[in-house]
């Protein structure tokens, strides 16, 4: 399958979005966000406002795709947060686990203080 369609700068991207009905209080700030967005990241956002193929409900502003945008992000950093502390709360009670463990065996044999050194050692690796 060949791709047919060239690339075109961030002033065109604008151009194209407003053709389909976007509208853009601060055509500037709109420019920026294409360069560090992306246009087709950003284009996800604005999908539940469209009416038809390429084309967005009437009062449909650039800025509303933005706002969704900024929402997902925020949303983002605070579901990772708490993945975060999961997992260390998780490591901290496996380590806690197995050195409880070796102390307890300690006597069995040296192989098991060498996997629990191993184990251990995946733990608390990033």
């Amino acid at each position: 399958m060949k791709y047919e369609n060239k690339p075109i700068g961030f002033q065109e991207q604008l151009a194209t979005l407003k053709g389909y009905g976007l509208q853009v209080r601060d055509e500037e700030r709109a420019l920026e966000m294409l360069q560090s967005i992306s246009y087709f990241r950003l284009i996800c956002y604005l999908k539940c406002y469209e009416e038809g193929e390429h084309l967005y409900r009437e009062g449909t502003l650039f800025e509303d795709g933005l706002m969704l945008y900024a929402f997902d992000n925020e949303l983002k950093t605070i579901i990772f947060k708490a993945i975060q502390n999961v997992e260390i709360a998780l490591r901290t009670r496996m380590a806690h686990y197995i050195f409880r463990w070796s102390k307890v065996r300690s006597g069995l044999c040296k192989r098991n203080a060498l996997a629990i050194r191993q184990i251990s050692m995946i733990i608390w690796s990033d």
